[in-house]
């Protein structure tokens, strides 16, 4: 007679309460909206080159347009000549135009077509070949270190020209080790982030990507737009960004920290004016058209442009 397999162990008596609770508990951690967590700032690489004009103040009061300059660029400028297959054009908020070349190791081809509007209408326009940048802030510098030091650091470990690297005022931490901030390119700053430290004189300091800041007037200190079309009358130009007075600049103040803007709008203003914390109220675009001569102009080509980001001191 052939024997019964062997019946399967009983299963085990269930206990009081609930035996999922830690179960439970990890899946409601794992659930928490992103927005709950700790995002880090991401660095991108540029997925194009650029080239960029800026009419003359001369050039606009003559009634020369960006319109003329690109027409006649296209007659002059032979694009297959340079090895540019193609080329968007689009306006930018100071004014200028932004001509971009797909792909970010086309420098060269955008070189060319730099050296050769240069070339061309210099009496005219300014050339500029403006590139990505991220801004990185280095901490744990000793006091022997100045900004050059910093600087050259920089380029050398992040492989890209001095001329492209711009750094802050350096800043003494209790512990006596300063800290600053870097505008670099964006593929120097991913170098220097893969690296986690980055080596100033005798000092290893550590590195942190900081958060892109948002466009802002650094005429009435809104934000979403530049002063060259900031539909505002208010004006703090000459007025300290830490206190708010008008007899200093924010690199000489140490008294406590009084935002002009947000204090006029009554708003929580215990800040540095354009910080992080700056929230001023959003300001409707005027449907006026500018005054000046320059403006005119940029109304009537519908520009829409960016200026470069100033540091803060």
């Amino acid at each position: 007679m052939t024997a019964s397999p062997p019946l399967p162990p009983p299963d085990p008596p269930r206990q009081k309460g609930n035996n999922n609770k830690g179960a439970n508990q990890t899946a409601k951690q794992s659930s928490k909206p992103k927005s709950a967590r700790m995002k880090k700032p991401k660095l991108s690489q540029p997925r194009t080159t650029a080239v960029v004009i800026t009419l003359s103040e001369e050039s606009v009061e003559k009634g020369m347009t960006y319109s003329q300059i690109v027409r006649q660029a296209r007659k002059d400028i032979k694009l297959g000549d340079l090895g540019i297959p193609g080329i968007k054009i689009r306006p930018t908020a100071t004014g200028a135009r932004k001509f971009e070349i797909p792909g970010a190791s086309s420098n060269e081809q955008v070189d060319l077509l730099a050296e050769k509007m240069r070339e061309l209408y210099q009496e005219h326009i300014s050339v500029a070949r403006p590139t990505k940048t991220a801004d990185l802030r280095i901490v744990g510098i000793d006091d022997s270190v100045d900004r050059e030091e910093v600087a050259e650091a920089v380029s050398k470990i992040g492989g890209c020209p001095l001329t492209q690297v711009k750094v802050g005022k350096i800043s003494l931490g209790r512990n006596g080790l300063g800290a600053v901030v870097v505008k670099c390119p964006v593929a120097a700053a991913e170098t220097i982030m893969s690296k986690g430290k980055l080596l100033v004189g005798w000092t290893s300091a550590s590195v942190q990507h900081l958060a892109p800041l948002p466009m802002r007037c650094f005429k009435c200190m809104g934000t979403g737009h530049t002063k060259k079309l900031c539909p505002s009358t208010a004006d703090y130009k000459g007025v300290c960004y830490r206190c708010g007075d008008t007899d200093h600049k924010a690199a000489e103040c140490d008294k406590d920290p009084s935002c002009s803007v947000c204090k006029k709008a009554g708003l929580k203003s215990d800040h540095i004016m354009g910080s992080g914390k700056c929230k001023p109220p959003v300001i409707a675009k005027s449907k006026k058209a500018p005054k000046t001569q320059a403006n005119k102009a940029i109304a009537m080509e519908t520009i829409t442009t960016l200026e470069e980001a100033e540091m803060s001191t």
